[in-house]
């Protein structure tokens, strides 16, 4: 059986919030990332009218025809698409969890998981909700006292669509976003989160029929496990790095692997066979500042590494 290792070494907080990047989905909207912990996601709520492979995905304003999808549909919140422009779009669960995928390649929509992840990392249910928060009162309601925004998360109150069509919370009070996580059940579904009125972090783990209409952030592909895990099988250094990295297997038989190279949005910039006997340098000067995953795979082993280069 195949032995799948994820390896995450030298990686700061502090040095990949430093190295945001930009993302685009189908129809040319532009996201930044910010990496918390050991999570990269979008700063925004999705915004694309397509799925992946270029089909349309339903835009319904009617609120009877919204009852009654059983299919992908989105929408603008009170059906005006300048709110669109800052929230993103809502969009129905049928959407979410649909095979031809609404996130950009490299990308997927955050689990249940995910978001409990993010919220560990980020202390807690008590104190997450205001590091998740845009500070000011330029898009949420009241005081906002409370908000820091200090993971670079910029949660925003986008409000959502109930299962009749009608549009919730007014906008300003709240923000709610699905999960692709199956909940138990034949007409529930979701998990999801909200962000509520003066900063207070709401339930990860509730079910909801289908006919919602939330937001969606995306998370990277590649979101691993803790640094160091496996640093007694093999290590990548400096990292971050300026001009190159080396590759440094703790065994002493001769490896061979496939060297993939691969931005944010899941391309692929290298990819070649490579022999590792005790270690290896790999030339990383012409490539552009940012966060890279590295991936060397051989029919025993597959090594996913976040590198982040700072010239």
């Amino acid at each position: 059986m195949k032995k799948i290792i994820l390896l995450f070494t030298g990686l700061s907080f502090l040095a990949l919030n430093n190295q945001a990047q930009t993302v685009t989905d189908i129809d040319g909207n532009i996201y930044h990332t910010v990496t918390i912990g050991s999570q990269v996601w979008l700063k925004e709520n999705l915004n694309v009218s397509h799925y992946r492979n270029g089909d349309v995905v339903s835009n319904v304003a009617d609120n009877d025809q919204w009852t009654n999808l059983t299919t992908g549909g989105c929408c603008n919140y009170l059906n005006d698409s300048n709110y669109a422009l800052i929230y993103g779009k809502l969009y129905n669960g049928y959407a979410v969890m649909d095979i031809r995928k609404l996130c950009p390649s490299g990308w997927h929509a955050s689990t249940e998981a995910e978001w409990e992840t993010l919220i560990s990392n980020l202390g807690g249910e008590n104190v997450a909700g205001n590091k998740l928060m845009e500070t000011g009162t330029t898009h949420w309601q009241g005081t906002n006292t409370g908000a820091t925004n200090e993971s670079g998360f910029t949660a925003l109150p986008g409000s959502n669509r109930s299962f009749n069509g009608y549009f919730g919370w007014g906008n300003g009070e709240i923000g709610s976003w699905w999960t692709a996580t199956d909940y138990p059940s034949d007409n529930t579904y979701n998990m999801y989160m909200e962000i509520g009125y003066g900063g207070g972090l709401g339930e990860v783990g509730g079910g909801c029929i289908k006919t919602y209409g939330y937001s969606v952030r995306c998370v990277g592909d590649y979101n691993g496990i803790e640094e160091g895990t496996y640093q007694d099988k093999i290590k990548i250094y400096p990292n971050p790095t300026t001009n190159y990295i080396t590759i440094e297997s703790i065994s002493t038989t001769k490896k061979t692997f496939t060297l993939c190279l691969m931005n944010l949005q899941g391309q692929q910039l290298v990819s070649k066979k490579v022999e590792i006997d005790k270690t290896l340098h790999l030339d990383l000067s012409n490539f552009s500042n940012g966060i890279y995953f590295l991936t060397l795979q051989n029919e025993n082993e597959n090594y996913v590494s976040k590198v982040v280069i700072q010239h």
